[in-house]
């Protein structure tokens, strides 16, 4: 697909998924939850992915959730930096 510069790294033993489009989008897919950052419009979505798959409920400004925001974020910064993917989050 012309126009697409993402970039997907799967954790096998963790069961992790990280994703980038561009310079715009950074996800990780991890317990069962995705979370999206959109760093430009400061924006972060938490899906529950076996709750809600078609991902329509964003789960991120929940108070019940987050901790759970936080340790994604985490991980997602960790496998960033392993990516070597620079984009600040």
């Amino acid at each position: 697909m012309s126009g697409w510069h993402g970039r997907i790294c799967v954790a096998t033993r963790t069961m992790t998924i990280y994703g980038a489009y561009m310079n715009l989008q950074r996800m990780i897919r991890k317990y069962g939850f995705e979370l999206l950052v959109y760093p430009k419009i400061n924006r972060v979505l938490l899906l529950a992915m076996r709750n809600d798959p078609n991902e329509m409920t964003d789960l991120a400004r929940q108070p019940q959730y987050q901790l759970k925001v936080k340790t994604c974020f985490k991980d997602l910064k960790e496998l960033q930096k392993t990516m070597n993917h620079k984009l600040g989050l």
